[in-house]
């Protein structure tokens, strides 16, 4: 089915309940290992996946930060935890290893061979630039040599996905293998149809899955709602920046004003180092003249006063 719409679908598919349904609903299961595969691009692509955590709407009564739990399997019958966040805060890089290693470490509470651990992947996907120095929408990370480059072990991986970075490397994105889901993130919410370029059966049901946050009361009450908390915490978000902007500037502000008056001291200082000096030449100048005096007088040598 081919769903085209009157006017724009004006669900923002960033919202994390449109997420976990997107991605945590176990009907929608084609639509998970769509992205799964998209994103990690491994030779042998994952064919099942369980939602540890499934979607439900008592999940949304009150609480934040809800992680998808996966687990994958691909056709060699690999299992991978699969962890998807989108929730923003700061110490975002020191979140992203405590999650990660959060989940690895709880695979050896059920085994004690640390060689039956299996690998835990990290999907994250982000509304802004995390990694603003960075060029890429795609990042992975994965425990490397820092000079050879060879893995610690394959175990540990974390994709995070910069949203935002769509608007500068549009092209090159789409060539690649998630390049549809960047479009889907980043403009979805304002579609009447899934675009000619990107569309498939997968979209299509992307697509239908936003739909039915917009004409099921139910669901629409729960998304305007987890809509207006975000929009609530990213103002707190921005208002607690811009308090640490300001602060950050009073500092700023009271060093260069110390360093202000501790460059004046030195000045004076300086000032009265140079005018000490002057002085004691003078004083050794005119002793130096009063002891030739003297030296001259003793030979009957009488000079003029200075006037």
């Amino acid at each position: 089915m081919h769903l085209r719409l009157s006017e724009p679908l004006g669900i923002d598919p960033c919202v994390d309940i449109v997420i976990h349904k997107l991605f945590g609903d176990p009907k929608h299961e084609p639509v998970l290992l769509n992205f799964l595969n998209a994103v990690l691009s491994w030779p042998i692509p994952i064919v099942r996946a369980q939602v540890l955590n499934p979607f439900t709407p008592d999940l949304y009564k009150g609480q934040r930060g809800l992680i998808l739990d996966i687990r994958a399997e691909d056709e060699r019958g690999r299992i991978d935890q699969i962890e998807m966040q989108r929730r923003i805060d700061t110490a975002l890089p020191q979140r992203m290893l405590w999650s990660w290693s959060r989940v690895y470490g709880a695979e050896l509470g059920k085994s004690e061979d640390h060689g039956e651990l299996k690998p835990v992947i990290a999907v994250w996907i982000c509304e802004t630039d995390i990694f603003p120095a960075s060029t890429q929408a795609h990042l992975r990370f994965q425990m490397r040599e820092e000079r050879e480059g060879f893995l610690l072990h394959g175990d540990a991986q974390i994709d995070v996905l910069q949203l935002r970075r769509w608007w500068r490397a549009r092209e090159d994105i789409l060539a690649s293998s998630v390049g549809a889901w960047f479009w889907f993130f980043n403009e979805a919410e304002a579609w009447t149809e899934v675009p000619a370029e990107i569309d498939s059966p997968t979209m299509e049901q992307a697509m239908e899955i936003l739909h039915d946050f917009r004409k099921d009361t139910f669901l629409n009450d729960l998304y305007r709602g987890r809509a207006e908390a975000d929009r609530v915490e990213r103002g707190a978000q921005k208002a607690l920046e811009k308090a640490q902007r300001g602060e950050e500037e009073e500092r700023r502000l009271k060093e260069e004003e110390r360093r202000l008056k501790e460059a004046a001291l030195q000045r004076e200082a300086a000032e009265r180092s140079e005018k000490e000096a002057a002085l004691a030449a003078k004083t050794a100048a005119l002793a130096e003249t009063e002891r030739l005096r003297a030296l001259l007088a003793a030979a009957g040598i009488q000079l003029p006063e200075d006037r």
